[in-house]
């Protein structure tokens, strides 16, 4: 703002740091003479002096806009004296008549304001009183506070906002796990209901069987029983006596595939020796099972016949217990 860095100091010294207003004040109303030209400095480019008049040592020393503008047009001798004798004391507004003391304040006034056009004037800007820099100091302070207030006012309005926007990502979110836990369960009791659809398909189809085997026993029995007896009898060979005598050969499994059906509706599927303990599979699904309820005790029993496993049938094989070569097991609660 074309003060030096000595008055600068020296105004923020005198004003015992009250701020920026404070020293452009001080700066104002203390001016100091240039050692160059001898004229009256506020810290600004305008010509003003102790008693806001410039001091000349001659018209060719500091040509003013009206002598300019003399070579171009002819005066009349009164109003070229009038212009004569008239000096710039201070700039003024056109838009709102206020005095400026010079093009600083004139540069800050545009800034604030937004006005453009200033003209140059005689009038002069007298000092404040006291009365009128304390007035002017509180009507600084009251800005200041409403502007902090409007700030503290501004981030409360934020907090509000920013806190509306948690609690509506908050009810999304839980509303997604809501809907992610309902369709869950959806997909649990869709696939129970499947596994006991194919669970009584089964029992129905050995049901048929069973009844069809019984219906092919009766029809052989009374076939048997109406057949005549034989007239000749003969001496059946070594070898096919052997071979009427003698039952199919069994075939023996050294593996079996066992299902486990978890309480949740999921299943678990591996392969044992035939040999392998009871035991060793209830081991197995302990550590194997993947409803993350490895620390629940359960039993383990056949779907048909329904029959439950006890701790006197852990140490048999599962040969033993007519598990090979393939059988399900579901999981239960222990009573």
């Amino acid at each position: 703002m074309g003060f030096s860095q000595d008055r600068v100091e020296q105004a923020l010294r005198e004003t015992k740091g009250g701020g920026i207003p404070g020293a452009l004040e001080w700066l104002f109303s203390h001016p100091v003479a240039d050692s160059d030209t001898g004229q009256r400095l506020g810290g600004t480019t305008s010509q003003e002096g102790d008693g806001n008049a410039m001091e000349t040592d001659s018209p060719a020393t500091a040509p003013s806009e009206s002598t300019e503008k003399s070579t171009e047009a002819p005066l009349s001798p009164s109003a070229s004296e009038t212009q004569t004798n008239e000096t710039a004391n201070s700039l003024k507004c056109e838009e709102c008549n206020k005095l400026l003391k010079g093009e600083a304040e004139a540069t800050m006034h545009a800034a604030r304001s937004g006005h453009s056009k200033f003209a140059e004037s005689t009038e002069s800007i007298k000092p404040l009183t006291e009365e009128q820099k304390i007035e002017q100091r509180k009507r600084l302070q009251d800005k200041l506070e409403e502007r902090r207030k409007q700030r503290i006012d501004n981030e409360k309005e934020q907090d509000k906002l920013r806190e509306k926007n948690r609690r509506k990502t908050g009810q999304e979110i839980s509303k997604a796990k809501d809907d992610h836990a309902r369709q869950e369960m959806m997909r649990i009791a869709d696939q129970r209901k499947k596994e006991k659809m194919e669970e009584r398909r089964i029992k129905q189809q050995i049901k048929e069987q069973i009844a069809k085997d019984r219906e092919n026993l009766k029809m052989k029995q009374q076939n048997q029983r109406n057949a005549p007896p034989p007239t000749v009898t003969t001496q059946p060979s070594p070898t096919t006596a052997a071979a009427t005598s003698a039952p199919p050969a069994k075939k023996e499994y050294d593996t079996c595939r066992i299902q486990f059906r978890l309480p949740d509706g999921r299943t678990l599927n591996s392969n044992f020796n035939a040999s392998d303990t009871l035991f060793t599979v209830h081991e197995y699904v302990s550590k194997n099972r993947t409803d993350g309820r490895t620390e629940d005790v359960f039993t383990l029993s056949t779907t048909f016949p329904r029959k439950t496993f006890n701790d006197d049938h852990m140490l048999k094989s599962l040969k033993e217990l007519g598990l090979v070569p393939s059988s399900v097991l579901v999981l239960g609660k222990v009573a």
